[in-house]
Protein backbone atom coordinates (compact mmCIF):
# COMPACT_ATOMS: atom_id res chain seq x y z
CA UNK A 1 0.00 0.00 0.00
CA UNK A 2 1.26 3.53 -0.41
CA UNK A 3 0.45 6.49 2.06
CA UNK A 4 0.27 9.99 0.41
CA UNK A 5 1.03 12.56 3.05
CA UNK A 6 0.46 16.06 2.73
CA UNK A 7 3.26 18.92 3.66
CA UNK A 8 3.07 22.26 5.26
CA UNK A 9 0.26 23.99 6.28
CA UNK A 10 -1.97 22.56 4.37
CA UNK A 11 -5.79 21.26 5.67
CA UNK A 12 -5.99 18.35 3.78
CA UNK A 13 -4.58 14.58 3.62
CA UNK A 14 -5.51 12.24 1.50
CA UNK A 15 -4.68 8.66 2.30
CA UNK A 16 -4.70 6.37 -0.33
CA UNK A 17 -4.46 2.78 -1.04
CA UNK A 18 -4.32 1.80 -4.24
CA UNK A 19 -4.62 -1.83 -3.84
CA UNK A 20 -6.29 -3.51 -1.26
CA UNK A 21 -5.78 -7.07 -0.77
CA UNK A 22 -2.37 -7.31 -2.38
CA UNK A 23 -2.28 -11.05 -1.18
CA UNK A 24 -5.44 -12.19 -3.15
CA UNK A 25 -4.84 -9.97 -6.29
CA UNK A 26 -1.24 -11.76 -6.28
CA UNK A 27 -3.01 -14.98 -6.59
CA UNK A 28 -5.91 -14.40 -8.49
CA UNK A 29 -8.37 -14.66 -5.71
CA UNK A 30 -11.21 -12.05 -7.05
CA UNK A 31 -11.71 -9.32 -4.16
CA UNK A 32 -9.65 -6.69 -3.83
CA UNK A 33 -10.31 -2.56 -3.90
CA UNK A 34 -8.31 0.93 -4.64
CA UNK A 35 -9.25 3.29 -1.65
CA UNK A 36 -8.87 6.76 -0.66
CA UNK A 37 -10.02 9.24 1.44
CA UNK A 38 -10.10 12.85 2.43
CA UNK A 39 -9.26 13.62 5.40
CA UNK A 40 -9.28 18.05 6.62
CA UNK A 41 -8.09 18.40 9.56
CA UNK A 42 -8.57 15.57 11.20
CA UNK A 43 -11.93 14.89 10.33
CA UNK A 44 -12.36 12.13 7.44
CA UNK A 45 -14.44 14.36 4.59
CA UNK A 46 -14.74 12.08 1.45
CA UNK A 47 -14.32 8.31 0.90
CA UNK A 48 -14.58 5.91 -2.36
CA UNK A 49 -13.65 2.81 -2.29
CA UNK A 50 -13.97 0.83 -5.96
CA UNK A 51 -13.79 -2.93 -6.62
CA UNK A 52 -12.52 -3.54 -10.19
CA UNK A 53 -13.70 -6.69 -10.30
CA UNK A 54 -17.25 -6.30 -9.72
CA UNK A 55 -17.11 -2.78 -11.30
CA UNK A 56 -19.16 -1.43 -7.65
CA UNK A 57 -18.15 2.18 -6.88
CA UNK A 58 -18.92 2.96 -2.78
CA UNK A 59 -18.69 6.85 -2.45
CA UNK A 60 -19.08 8.82 0.53
CA UNK A 61 -19.44 12.20 1.27
CA UNK A 62 -19.50 14.22 5.05
CA UNK A 63 -23.41 14.78 5.42
CA UNK A 64 -23.85 13.56 2.29
CA UNK A 65 -24.70 10.14 3.29
CA UNK A 66 -23.38 6.74 1.30
CA UNK A 67 -24.03 5.52 -2.12
CA UNK A 68 -23.21 2.13 -4.32
CA UNK A 69 -23.18 3.12 -7.53
CA UNK A 70 -25.02 6.31 -7.14
CA UNK A 71 -28.01 4.51 -4.74
CA UNK A 72 -28.18 4.99 -1.15
CA UNK A 73 -26.63 2.45 1.11
CA UNK A 74 -27.55 1.55 5.14
CA UNK A 75 -25.84 -0.78 7.82
CA UNK A 76 -28.68 -3.29 8.38
CA UNK A 77 -31.24 -2.83 10.93
CA UNK A 78 -30.42 -6.26 13.21
CA UNK A 79 -30.35 -6.06 16.52
CA UNK A 80 -29.28 -9.39 18.10
CA UNK A 81 -26.03 -11.04 17.02
CA UNK A 82 -28.54 -14.27 16.47
CA UNK A 83 -28.53 -15.05 12.48
CA UNK A 84 -26.13 -11.80 11.81
CA UNK A 85 -23.18 -12.26 9.24
CA UNK A 86 -19.65 -10.77 10.54
CA UNK A 87 -16.68 -10.40 8.74
CA UNK A 88 -13.29 -10.25 9.78
CA UNK A 89 -9.30 -10.07 8.89
CA UNK A 90 -6.80 -12.77 10.49
CA UNK A 91 -3.90 -10.99 12.01
CA UNK A 92 -0.85 -11.14 9.43
CA UNK A 93 2.91 -13.39 11.13
CA UNK A 94 4.06 -9.85 11.27
CA UNK A 95 1.38 -9.07 13.87
CA UNK A 96 0.77 -12.49 15.96
CA UNK A 97 0.51 -9.89 19.25
CA UNK A 98 -3.21 -10.28 19.16
CA UNK A 99 -3.04 -13.96 17.65
CA UNK A 100 -4.47 -15.63 21.06
CA UNK A 101 -6.93 -13.04 21.95
CA UNK A 102 -8.25 -12.77 18.32
CA UNK A 103 -8.85 -16.50 18.20
CA UNK A 104 -11.03 -16.71 21.38
CA UNK A 105 -13.36 -14.03 20.20
CA UNK A 106 -13.57 -15.78 16.63
CA UNK A 107 -14.75 -18.59 18.40
CA UNK A 108 -17.09 -16.30 20.38
CA UNK A 109 -18.50 -14.92 17.19
CA UNK A 110 -19.09 -18.59 15.64
CA UNK A 111 -20.53 -19.80 18.31
CA UNK A 112 -23.40 -16.91 18.77
CA UNK A 113 -23.88 -15.75 14.92
CA UNK A 114 -25.09 -17.35 11.48
CA UNK A 115 -21.66 -17.21 10.30
CA UNK A 116 -18.08 -15.21 9.93
CA UNK A 117 -16.30 -13.95 6.14
CA UNK A 118 -12.93 -13.53 5.76
CA UNK A 119 -12.87 -12.36 1.79
CA UNK A 120 -9.63 -10.16 2.35
CA UNK A 121 -9.87 -6.42 1.99
CA UNK A 122 -10.43 -4.54 4.97
CA UNK A 123 -11.95 -1.30 2.55
CA UNK A 124 -14.33 -3.48 0.69
CA UNK A 125 -15.58 -5.56 4.13
CA UNK A 126 -16.70 -2.17 5.27
CA UNK A 127 -18.17 -0.98 2.79
CA UNK A 128 -20.55 -4.21 2.54
CA UNK A 129 -21.17 -3.50 6.07
CA UNK A 130 -22.18 0.39 5.14
CA UNK A 131 -24.50 -1.59 2.48
CA UNK A 132 -26.03 -4.23 4.88
CA UNK A 133 -24.20 -7.17 2.90
CA UNK A 134 -22.43 -7.77 6.57
CA UNK A 135 -23.80 -6.77 10.05
CA UNK A 136 -20.75 -6.31 12.29
CA UNK A 137 -16.59 -7.09 11.25
CA UNK A 138 -13.97 -6.60 13.98
CA UNK A 139 -9.98 -7.16 12.92
CA UNK A 140 -6.62 -6.40 14.09
CA UNK A 141 -3.43 -4.55 13.01
CA UNK A 142 -4.57 -2.93 9.95
CA UNK A 143 -3.47 0.47 8.99
CA UNK A 144 -5.50 3.58 8.80
CA UNK A 145 -5.55 3.36 4.46
CA UNK A 146 -7.03 -0.12 4.88
CA UNK A 147 -10.03 1.78 6.75
CA UNK A 148 -10.38 5.37 6.18
CA UNK A 149 -12.63 5.76 3.55
CA UNK A 150 -14.72 2.66 5.12
CA UNK A 151 -14.87 4.18 8.17
CA UNK A 152 -16.32 7.61 6.92
CA UNK A 153 -18.80 5.07 4.54
CA UNK A 154 -20.28 3.35 7.54
CA UNK A 155 -21.17 6.34 9.35
CA UNK A 156 -22.83 8.10 6.68
CA UNK A 157 -24.44 5.15 6.37
CA UNK A 158 -25.86 4.88 9.97
CA UNK A 159 -23.38 2.71 11.96
CA UNK A 160 -20.70 2.97 14.22
CA UNK A 161 -16.87 2.28 13.96
CA UNK A 162 -14.91 2.03 17.04
CA UNK A 163 -11.38 1.15 18.34
CA UNK A 164 -11.93 -2.55 19.14
CA UNK A 165 -9.04 -2.38 22.69
CA UNK A 166 -10.13 0.36 24.37
CA UNK A 167 -9.95 4.71 24.02
CA UNK A 168 -8.65 6.10 21.15
CA UNK A 169 -8.94 6.42 17.80
CA UNK A 170 -9.17 2.74 15.51
CA UNK A 171 -7.01 4.73 12.97
CA UNK A 172 -4.27 5.06 14.95
CA UNK A 173 -4.46 1.63 16.81
CA UNK A 174 -5.37 -0.34 13.86
CA UNK A 175 -7.74 -2.38 16.03
CA UNK A 176 -11.64 -2.11 14.63
CA UNK A 177 -14.96 -2.44 15.72
CA UNK A 178 -17.90 -1.74 13.55
CA UNK A 179 -21.60 -2.33 13.16
CA UNK A 180 -24.92 -0.63 13.52
CA UNK A 181 -24.98 0.37 17.42
CA UNK A 182 -26.70 -2.40 18.57
CA UNK A 183 -24.53 -4.99 16.63
CA UNK A 184 -21.07 -3.03 17.72
CA UNK A 185 -22.69 -2.95 21.47
CA UNK A 186 -23.35 -6.42 21.58
CA UNK A 187 -20.23 -8.05 19.98
CA UNK A 188 -18.19 -4.99 22.22
CA UNK A 189 -19.86 -7.10 25.28
CA UNK A 190 -19.03 -10.63 23.01
CA UNK A 191 -15.61 -9.60 23.21
CA UNK A 192 -15.11 -7.86 26.76
CA UNK A 193 -13.91 -11.54 28.56
CA UNK A 194 -11.29 -11.78 25.67
CA UNK A 195 -9.66 -8.89 26.45
CA UNK A 196 -7.52 -8.42 29.28
CA UNK A 197 -6.19 -5.66 31.51
CA UNK A 198 -3.43 -5.61 28.58
CA UNK A 199 -5.37 -4.82 26.08
CA UNK A 200 -7.24 -2.07 27.10
CA UNK A 201 -10.50 -3.88 28.66
CA UNK A 202 -10.55 -1.80 31.39
CA UNK A 203 -11.46 1.07 29.42
CA UNK A 204 -14.48 -0.50 28.35
CA UNK A 205 -16.42 0.05 31.61
CA UNK A 206 -19.50 1.78 30.51
CA UNK A 207 -21.63 0.76 27.00
CA UNK A 208 -21.27 3.37 23.98
CA UNK A 209 -24.46 4.88 23.20
CA UNK A 210 -24.88 8.22 21.42
CA UNK A 211 -23.72 10.43 24.53
CA UNK A 212 -20.67 8.64 24.64
CA UNK A 213 -20.16 8.59 21.28
CA UNK A 214 -22.13 11.42 19.20
CA UNK A 215 -20.80 10.49 15.87
CA UNK A 216 -22.67 6.90 16.34
CA UNK A 217 -25.45 6.02 13.51
CA UNK A 218 -28.51 3.61 14.52
CA UNK A 219 -29.21 1.91 11.24
CA UNK A 220 -32.38 3.47 10.84
CA UNK A 221 -33.70 5.81 7.66
CA UNK A 222 -32.43 8.83 9.49
CA UNK A 223 -31.26 11.84 7.31
CA UNK A 224 -27.39 12.74 7.25
CA UNK A 225 -26.03 14.32 10.62
CA UNK A 226 -23.22 16.37 9.68
CA UNK A 227 -22.22 19.68 7.66
CA UNK A 228 -20.14 18.81 4.37
CA UNK A 229 -16.78 21.09 4.01
CA UNK A 230 -15.94 19.84 0.34
CA UNK A 231 -17.74 21.04 -2.33
CA UNK A 232 -19.89 18.80 -4.28
CA UNK A 233 -18.49 19.28 -8.23
CA UNK A 234 -14.95 18.17 -6.69
CA UNK A 235 -16.13 14.96 -5.58
CA UNK A 236 -18.07 14.57 -8.71
CA UNK A 237 -14.75 14.83 -11.22
CA UNK A 238 -12.85 12.59 -7.87
CA UNK A 239 -14.99 9.66 -8.44
CA UNK A 240 -15.23 9.72 -12.01
CA UNK A 241 -11.36 9.63 -12.12
CA UNK A 242 -11.39 6.68 -9.99
CA UNK A 243 -12.93 4.81 -12.49
CA UNK A 244 -10.10 4.93 -14.90
CA UNK A 245 -7.70 3.47 -12.11
CA UNK A 246 -5.71 0.42 -13.86
CA UNK A 247 -4.93 -2.62 -11.80
CA UNK A 248 -1.83 -3.88 -13.89
CA UNK A 249 -0.02 -3.81 -11.28
CA UNK A 250 -0.65 -1.08 -7.97
CA UNK A 251 1.50 1.65 -9.77
CA UNK A 252 -1.09 3.14 -12.45
CA UNK A 253 -3.05 3.62 -9.51
CA UNK A 254 -0.30 5.48 -7.38
CA UNK A 255 0.53 8.04 -10.58
CA UNK A 256 -3.31 8.39 -10.77
CA UNK A 257 -3.65 9.37 -7.24
CA UNK A 258 -0.42 11.23 -7.21
CA UNK A 259 -1.60 13.38 -10.31
CA UNK A 260 -4.73 13.80 -9.72
CA UNK A 261 -4.25 15.22 -5.73
CA UNK A 262 -1.50 17.38 -6.89
CA UNK A 263 -4.13 19.08 -9.04
CA UNK A 264 -6.53 19.46 -6.08
CA UNK A 265 -6.72 23.10 -5.02
CA UNK A 266 -5.87 23.79 -1.52
CA UNK A 267 -3.70 20.90 -0.92
CA UNK A 268 -0.14 21.51 -0.69
CA UNK A 269 2.86 19.25 -2.47
CA UNK A 270 2.06 15.99 -1.92
CA UNK A 271 5.04 13.24 -1.00
CA UNK A 272 4.63 8.91 -1.11
CA UNK A 273 5.88 6.65 0.15
CA UNK A 274 5.77 2.90 0.59
CA UNK A 275 4.67 0.70 3.05
CA UNK A 276 5.54 -3.09 3.63
CA UNK A 277 1.33 -4.94 4.14
CA UNK A 278 0.44 -7.49 2.73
Amino acid sequence: PTLFRSHGSSDFVWIVDPLDGTTNFLHGFPTFSVSIALRKRDVLEVGVVYDPCRQELFTTMRGRGAQLDGKRIRVSERRELEGTLIGTGFPYRSNTRWLKTYLGMLGSVMENTAGVRRPGSAALDLCYLAAGRLDGFFEFGLESWDVAAGTLMIQEAGGVVSNLTGAGSHLDSGNVLAGNLKIHDALRELFRPHLNADTGAELWATPLDQASYPDAGTGSTDGPRSTPSVDDDRVYVFTSYLKLVCLNAGTGAIVWARDFISEFPGTDVIDWQNAASP
